[in-house]
């Protein structure tokens, strides 16, 4: 009997948290704008919940079975951010440099491109989240979903000379040192008195170069995640907020019937009439609790 009480207990402190809990997220899907997202894993898929409005959406990749899953999954566990090809622009208007990340060539990309979306596109979310293949990962993604990607936002307002520059892919930030190779250190030219320098590209062959911070893949979960998700079901706050807060009230209604009974002399089980009764309640064996007599003050 005390085991049950006490799971019933605690059954009530969880329903009272997950209340609270989605009075808080009710509030935040009118202040937060656009919504607010929380991704979570269930039986090897990864789902999020976006709370807007008042509404909760879940969302989700389409269930579909691809018979090249598994080699999908494979390839991708392959992969490392050092598969990237990073290249460095030289513009020939002031000389400022770009980079920018490619996938891996052929023959890699040739394998990749082989897979069908069913099968390469779940690995490649759950990519996102390792430090080691995040940014291939958020890159493949981008080719293999192009009219998916922003526009290239600006990381310098002026220029970049180098020898370190920022540079943006699709929402992947990295740092890139800047090593120019003797065969593209080309004289500067004039141009209506204006210095011109020839247009040239090369291929950064030292990964090392290349510095990118981890932490931003969570941002780049979230991006691809409100791309890539589709509903699977929603609901309102109203009714599960109802419906965490059932069990809680019901026991209180409950615990002030019991007592209200009390009062009144019967049992507050089964609501027996428990006068000429001292130890238990003839009716159902409930042991009698006697209120505390309360006592006046003397005058």
């Amino acid at each position: 009997m005390a085991a049950k009480m006490h799971c019933w207990r605690l059954l009530l402190v969880v329903c009272l948290l997950v209340a609270a809990i989605l009075c808080v997220s009710l509030i935040r899907s009118f202040v937060v704008t656009g919504g607010q997202d929380v991704a979570f894993h269930l039986f090897g898929a990864r789902y999020s919940v976006h709370a807007q409005h008042g509404k909760l959406m879940l969302m989700g990749l389409p269930h579909a079975r691809a018979s090249d899953a598994l080699e999908a999954r494979d390839f991708v566990q392959r992969l490392s951010n050092d598969d990237l090809r990073w290249s460095v622009h030289i513009w020939p208007r002031d000389d400022s440099l770009n980079a920018k990340a490619w996938p891996a060539q052929y023959p890699q990309w040739r394998e990749f491109s082989k897979f069908t979306d069913g099968a390469v596109m779940p690995p490649l979310l759950e990519a996102l989240e390792d430090p080691r293949r995040f940014a291939v990962a958020h890159v493949l993604l981008g080719a293999r979903y192009p009219s998916l990607r922003q526009g290239m936002r600006v990381v310098s307002p002026r220029p970049q000379k180098g020898p370190v520059i920022k540079t943006e892919e699709d929402g992947l930030l990295a740092d890139v040192t800047v090593v120019v190779p003797p065969s593209m250190q080309k004289a500067t030219k004039s141009v209506r008195g204006k210095p011109f320098f020839d247009p040239a590209e090369f291929d950064v062959q030292d990964k090392t170069l290349v510095r990118l911070e981890p932490q931003q893949r969570f941002e780049l979960c979230r991006q691809w995640d409100s791309r890539l998700h589709r509903p699977l079901g929603s609901t309102h706050h109203g009714l599960l907020i109802a419906l965490f807060l059932a069990p809680p009230v019901w026991a209180v209604w409950r615990w002030l019937r019991q007592r209200a009974a009390v009062r009144r002399g019967q049992c507050g089980h089964c609501g027996y009439d428990l006068r000429g009764s001292f130890q238990q309640c003839p009716e159902c064996g409930t042991p009698i609790v006697h209120p505390k007599a309360t006592s006046s003050a003397p005058a």
